[in-house]
This record gives C-alpha cells, structure tokens and sequence, in this order.
C-alpha cells in the first residue's frame, strides 16, 4: 500500500482559505505552537510540515506535552532532536487520577510557550499563540495562568468537550475541529475501525455475548454500524432520546437497566458517565468489562475513584485492572481506563487511515494563523468549508474510498453540505473566488522537492521509528 500521509498533509494550503474569506495574519517567526497530542509515528510527520518553507515555524516555538497514555518513546526522542521542546513525563500516577499528573505536565508547557511569546514580544513583534488543544485542559491551563498576557491567542479545539470549558468561545478565539463534517462524517469511522480492531485483538468482544455502546455520537454511532454489520446485536445508551441507531440494536431507556444487560460495556461520552449511584444499582456478581474509546481515563472515573483495585493488576497504569466495588461487584477496566486504541508500541491506524486525521488538525492550525483574533472573538468558528472538502476529497481520492463508503449520499461538491454539516460560526466567503480556482480535488503535490526541504530542516523526523 502506497502511504499518502506526506500528499495529504502538504495538501492543507492557505490558498484553500481564501474562498472562506481567510487571509494570513502572522509570520511563522511570530508564531508560537504549544500542542498537547499524542506522540506518534504520523504526529512526527505532522510536526515535520509545521517546519516547511511557506510556514517556517522555528523548532524551539514548537512545544509539544505529550499524553503519557499514547506517547512512544522512539518518537518522543526524535522530536527533541530537532530541537523542539517536548514536556517529558514519566512519573507515575495513581489509577484514575491521570488529570492531576498531566496537569503538571500543562502548567510547565504553557510556562514554556509564555516564555517564547515573552521572547518575541521583547523585539518589538506581536506573537500569536496556538494552543492545540484535545479535551479543552490546555486552554483552560493556559487562561487560569496566563489571561492576562497581552498576547493574540488561537485554541484549536480536537474534541467536542474542549469547545465547553472555560474559557468560553467569547474569552479567546477557538475553532472547532472536533465537530466538523469532516471529523463527524467520515474521521469517525476510521477511528471507530481502530478502536473494534483492538478489542478484537484482546478477545474481549468474542467472549462477550451481550455488548453495549455508551454515547451514540460520531465514534459510537460508528461502532454501533460496524458492530451490526458483523451481525452482532448492540445494546445502546445515550441521554439524547432520538440519537440515531442501526436496525439491530436494543435502546435502552436507563443507564441503570443497560449496565445489567451487558458484559461489555464500550464508553464513547467523553465524560465520566458510570456514577457510585449507577454502579450501586449492578446487580451483585454481574461482571462487567469497561473500554473507553475516548479521551484520558474519564469515562469510568467513578468507578476507579471508588472502587477497590486489586494491586496486583496496577503494574505500569496500563493493564487490566481487576477493581472491586462495593464487596460484591467485581468489574474489569481495559487499557487502565484509558483510549483502548492506545498501546504505547506502535500506532493503530495506518497512515493512509490517521492522514485525515492529522491534516484537519493541521488545517485548524492554517486556520488560526488567518483568524483576525480582535474581530473574530464571538463565536465558536467552524472549520473551514472550503479546507474540509479539500481534504476529504483528496483523501478519498488518493485512498480509493467513496462517499458512500461512508454512508454519504449526499453531493459533497457542495460547500453548503460542509457547512450544514458543521458546527461553529460559518465563515464569510470571499466575492469573486470561484470553485474552479481552488482546483480542489487532485491538486498537484510537489511530494518530492518538499520531502527534500523537510528531510534538510529535520532529518530526525523523516523514515521509520
């Protein structure tokens, strides 16, 4: 299989943002990029494209704290290299309190950017700062220690909680990736793929008769489909009364009533769902295997908070915790609660897979090197139309993949199904620029003459790990 990772990264171009009014704002030795994300193989790429030509971001403006939970050592260790800064943590941390670890970890990287914005400032030039931001702690880091800093901030927010926390959408500029077409409709069956691929692997799903789905959003809608096209028949639970659910499946309309009608329980809220007050209403002897398919340990924080794990099965934070609950139940949490698609050794997703993902990642960032911060500061903005479709029509391209692979019969030409589609305030089209000037499907891609630009400003990060 070819790897189109590089051909869909380097297709994210400021030119695709001129037909949503967009027009950069901030030169790349201005501009400051502190990033919590996960450190992996198709991260280091991603990393790589922030350091070409047209952007020239310096390698010490880019900080990057990395989630221990995801972090593979090798890549980690070729990002310093290059000479950016990577907010190591290796301390340990108790079961289901890994917030408080990694908070440490956000207050040092946004002393850190603080420090490099400081730095620019003094000569003269306006920084702008972009937090890349995956379940809103960094920005809400950042705001609690730093508001006051007369600084241009832009949030790129991966993850629909982060778009919730404080500060709000009016307090500094953020872009909501998280619920764009593009990451709703077609990323989150790729991710859902990878998640059903790892608990295959564990056997879990075979061994469970009865398996349920908690949240029915972009990743469980996407379980519960692939579940029910394997033939199996899912249990569902969701708070809003009429999400959508295949044929096959059984809603139900308690948390309480659906834990006791499942042996495995998959956690796609994003929240910490599985309350004392459910877990006491488990019948006695009912075992139940949890796996989160979120973010971080938060959608069994309860039941690792209150119940008691048997220390045998702590080791490293990452294993299979056997917990005790209340003397009579006794449940298993995959991964130490932790995104079960997760495994530190290598990544999940091929690269042809995660590109989509990374690249509307690296689209936010475009986005926020053109946001106009004192003009723009109202709303939640949506992801750029005109970007989403751009990348999504690229990858399928490249890829092999249809629309309707993804369940989409809907004429995805159009900009107006990207902006229904999305969440966020709709940017204002620029008069006068036309579809066809955009050349948005199949554009060429100097792969070749790039890749020699990025292999000379960072070796360390081209090849395999």
């Amino acid at each position: 299989m070819v790897d189109h990772l590089w051909d869909i990264l380097l297709g994210v171009d400021f030119q695709l943002l001129v037909r949503d009014g967009y027009e950069r704002q901030v030169r790349g030795e201005d501009t400051v990029i502190l990033a919590h994300l996960h450190c992996l193989p198709s991260t280091r790429k991603f990393f790589s494209i922030l350091m070409r030509d047209d952007l020239s971001v310096p390698c010490k403006q880019i900080i990057l704290i990395p989630k221990q939970y995801s972090t593979i050592s090798a890549v980690e260790t070729a990002l310093k290299k290059i000479g950016m800064t990577v907010i190591s943590n290796s301390q340990a941390f108790k079961p289901g309190y890994y917030d408080n670890s990694a908070s440490v970890m956000l207050k040092k990287g946004c002393e850190e950017a603080n420090r490099a914005c400081q730095i620019i400032k003094n000569k003269g030039r306006k920084p702008r700062l972009v937090l890349v931001d995956d379940g809103g702690m960094l920005t809400e880091t950042w705001w609690r220690s730093f508001a006051t800093r007369n600084y241009e901030i832009v949030s790129v927010q991966q993850t629909a909680s982060g778009t919730r926390r404080v500060p709000s959408a009016g307090e500094v500029a953020k872009i909501d990736v998280a619920r764009s077409a593009a990451k709703r409709q077609f990323e989150s069956r790729i991710i859902a793929a990878g998640v059903l691929k790892k608990v295959s692997d564990l056997e879990v799903l075979k061994l469970s008769k009865r398996v349920g789905i908690v949240g029915v959003g972009a990743v469980g809608g996407a379980l519960a489909d692939d579940l029910a096209c394997r033939g199996r028949c899912v249990n569902l639970y969701d708070i809003r009364p009429d999400y959508p659910r295949p044929r096959t499946s059984v809603r139900y309309p308690s948390l309480s009533y659906f834990l006791n009608n499942c042996d495995l329980v998959l956690g796609c809220t994003g929240r910490n769902f599985l309350h004392v007050a459910q877990l006491h209403k488990v019948k006695p002897n009912h075992a139940i295997h949890f796996v989160s398919c979120s973010s971080r340990d938060v959608e069994f924080l309860d039941l690792l908070r209150f119940g008691r794990i048997n220390p045998s099965t702590i080791g490293d934070g990452f294993g299979r915790l056997d917990v005790n609950f209340h003397g009579t139940h006794r449940h298993f949490i995959e991964n130490g609660g932790f995104p079960i698609n997760f495994d530190r050794f290598e990544e999940q997703e091929s690269p042809n897979e995660i590109a989509l993902t990374r690249a509307l990642v690296l689209a936010g960032i475009f986005q926020a090197l053109c946001v106009k911060v004192k003009e723009r500061r109202e709303d939640l903005l949506m992801l750029s139309p005109s970007l989403q479709r751009a990348l999504v029509q690229q990858w399928l391209h490249l890829t092999g993949k249809s629309a309707a692979d993804f369940g989409i019969g809907a004429d995805i030409e159009s900009l107006d199904w990207w902006r229904t589609h999305s969440s966020g305030e709709c940017p204002t089209p620029k008069p006068g620029v036309s579809d066809s000037q955009m050349q948005l499907i199949g554009r060429p891609v100097e792969t070749a003459s790039h890749s020699k630009d990025l292999v000379r400003q960072g070796p360390a990060l081209i090849g395999s790990v």
